[in-house]
């Protein structure tokens, strides 16, 4: 056996082939990342579109119909709570805006709150309070001192019971200064469900909340209460204080307020524009880059006859807001029929946007594109108090007359003027000027 093994020319016929051993391959160099260059930007809070938008559709608040609604309420609130109106303070911390994620992490439970539904269709405005100066209200409706109880403790049944009756006869009084039955108290619990906020919080959608603060004094009951009110809430107390400065008013607190409104209002913006519609005429480019001095224009559409009895359109501000129908007088004055408020005939999500086969521009002559050209003639400007007072049966003094001069308009832009003139029964305008 051993010679068999020292034999150089033997061989084992068992033994496993043996497999060169190669050198380990080297991985291929990885590239490193090249550094982005940094921005001023990065060290910013980051935001989405969505966040944006939706504190946009917040929007302004309307502080003066809270104010009305809240005066409205103060007497019988004053009533029950057996407070004479010198012991009763009330300061208002302001408002503030808050993510649906941020109500959802609220775990204090030692809170009174209500849920009201604000207009139609129904919106939620949530109330709370702190539960301690809820049993101090309970208290002074019995015709206790108000005095707050001792610790920390949520208020009882009979409290929530005392507490659903006073908030019930408060939007009663509440919705008779508006006219209609806009509020109404939907629940009443001895602490606020926060699941509400915390699947807003978790939605695709972002939702932003305003809470607004406010401090009471009742006596020896001091306290707070908040009211959480989302976008579409917001919005139904807007339509609500149109509608309450739109119709006449008798009592003198709410026509001051009213007045306050507008006077607010008309810092921005003192005066609007008005003008008569007369008609419309299609025309090209090419034609109205030829327009001279001394041409005609045949108008193809009336929107107005300037007679007694005829019809009559005016718009209301520059771009126009608003569209007044009516008849016109032998003085030119125009009894409004109807008002439309004017919208985009386009919304931004229905704009499509071009495609690789709409991208290329067609090849037309630019001079042939047609247009619609308004003729108007000019009326006084109006204050916003006239604004304000635009209603169906209103007589609207346009402080015009037919031989006065007339716009022609694309778009709300003038691009020439003219006088009216009788074209063998039709009616056209001879341009007086021109744009060069």
């Amino acid at each position: 056996m051993s010679q068999t093994l020292d034999d150089p020319f033997a061989f084992d016929l068992f033994a496993q082939p043996v497999a060169p051993v190669e050198p380990e391959a080297t991985p291929p160099p990885t590239e490193e990342p090249l550094a982005r260059e940094r921005h001023w930007t990065d060290a910013l809070p980051k935001c989405s579109r969505a966040e944006v938008e939706a504190s946009r559709r917040l929007g302004s608040v309307p502080t003066w119909l809270f104010g009305a609604m809240f005066r409205a309420a103060a007497p019988r609130l004053l009533t029950i709570l057996r407070t004479p109106p010198e012991l009763f303070g009330m300061t208002s911390f302001g408002w503030s805006e808050v993510s649906a994620a941020e109500l959802g992490q609220t775990t204090d439970s030692h809170r009174f709150c209500a849920t009201f539904g604000v207009g139609q269709p129904e919106a939620t405005l949530f109330l709370q309070t702190d539960a301690s100066f809820a049993a101090a209200l309970v208290e002074r409706m019995l015709g206790g001192n108000g005095t707050p109880p001792d610790g920390l403790r949520q208020v009882t049944s009979a409290e929530a019971a005392a507490l659903e009756f006073l908030l019930l006869t408060l939007a009663w009084d509440v919705n008779a200064l508006l006219g209609e039955p806009t509020l109404r108290l939907t629940s009443c619990a001895r602490w606020l469900s926060f699941g509400h906020f915390q699947s807003a919080a978790t939605s695709d959608t972002p939702t932003r909340y305003l809470v607004g603060t406010v401090s009471l004094k009742f006596a020896e009951a001091v306290g707070f209460a908040e009211f959480i009110l989302d976008a579409a809430t917001l919005e139904a107390f807007r339509q609500v204080g149109s509608h309450l400065l739109a119709r006449p008013v008798s009592d003198p607190t709410l026509a001051l307020i009213r007045q306050k409104h507008v006077a607010e209002l008309a810092r921005v913006q003192p005066t609007f524009s008005a003008a008569l519609v007369i008609g419309l005429v299609e025309a090209t480019y090419g034609e109205l880059r030829t327009l001279e001095i001394g041409d005609f224009v045949i108008l193809e559409t009336i929107q107005s006859v300037l007679q007694p009895g005829g019809i009559g359109s005016v718009t209301v501000g520059v771009p126009e807001t608003l569209m007044l129908f009516g008849e016109l007088d032998d003085e030119f004055r125009l009894t409004i029929q109807d008002i439309v408020p004017t919208l985009p005939m386009l919304s931004s999500e229905e704009t499509s946007m071009p495609t690789e086969e709409t991208a290329t521009p067609p090849a037309v002559s630019l001079d042939d594109l047609a247009v619609t050209v308004r003729i108007e003639l000019a009326a006084r400007r109006l204050r916003l108090e006239e604004v304000a007072q635009l209603r169906t049966g209103y007589v609207l003094e346009l402080g015009c007359k037919p031989t006065d001069p007339v716009t022609l308009t694309i778009d709300g832009r003038p691009i020439a003027r003219g006088e009216l003139v009788d074209v063998e029964g039709r009616l056209g305008v001879r341009i007086t000027q021109a744009r060069s």
